[in-house]
């Protein structure tokens, strides 16, 4: 028997309605975790940081101050963090949400009131994913799993309601940083860094509605998915009407 565990993070706000939340859920178990843990702390300490952050990493502050000239350590470190994540996830799943298509299919169904809103509707759907890869590549019968979502982000009590009414599943809730070590949760930094690279150009493919291809994308989004196993859904209006009718969601 494996026990897996499966973090979950999402970069962008609900609240941001002319934009993309990226629900990035990493899956693997126990036991590649705790080496996971021990190599991103080590990388940690070997570059002098204390704890990941995609927005200071990028824009050279708070642990990451002194790094805006000196491309090849940004470039050695990424590099680093990406090959501890290639060795210690066995799964990457990215559920993206186009808001602009929440909000219309809202205007014509009651989606907020079933799902409970945006953020809600990503990270169930993330989850229930996690659970639904589990029962096809492993042994439900003998693994266990056990989902830990970020602490905070808007719209999560509503999620807590949706989970309670239609999902009983026993969800952890947790910071980026260990309150009581004062260490980061390091499967939740590797999540930031994967789900804000992936945000950043779904939010500029959203202003001309067309994707880049691949050899287009950041050096660092294309290392990402060659080296870890990612699987990507888009969730927008074909989706979400689709959810609607097969969940036989009320109309307006």
């Amino acid at each position: 028997m494996k026990d897996y565990v499966a973090f979950f993070d999402t970069s962008g706000s609900e609240t941001d309605r002319d934009s993309m939340l990226v629900t990035v859920g990493a899956i693997s178990t126990v036991q590649k975790w705790e080496r996971f843990d021990r190599r991103w702390l080590a990388l940690m300490k070997k570059y002098g940081v204390r704890s990941f952050r995609l927005s200071d990493y990028e824009n050279s502050s708070g642990d990451f101050v002194g790094w805006k000239d000196d491309e090849e350590t940004r470039e050695r470190f990424i590099a680093e963090l990406i090959d501890a994540m290639n060795k210690g996830i066995n799964k990457v799943l990215i559920r993206s949400l186009v808001l602009p298509d929440y909000e219309e299919i809202n205007t014509r169904y009651k989606l907020t009131e079933t799902v409970g809103g945006p953020y809600s509707l990503t990270q169930a759907t993330a989850l229930l994913d996690s659970l639904r890869w589990l029962r096809e590549k492993k042994e439900p019968t003998h693994d266990t799993f056990h989902p830990i979502v970020e602490l905070g982000d808007s719209g999560q009590k509503a999620f807590k309601r949706f989970l309670r009414k239609h999902a009983p599943v026993e969800v952890t809730y947790r910071g980026k940083i260990d309150p009581l070590t004062g260490e980061p949760f390091t499967p939740l930094n590797a999540c930031d860094l994967i789900a804000g690279h992936h945000r950043r150009v779904y939010v500029e493919a959203l202003k001309v509605r067309r994707l880049k291809p691949m050899t287009l994308w950041p050096k660092t989004l294309i290392e990402i998915r060659k080296k870890i196993p990612v699987h990507a859904t888009m969730i927008e209006t074909r989706f979400l009407k689709h959810f609607c009718e097969t969940m036989k969601i009320d109309l307006r």
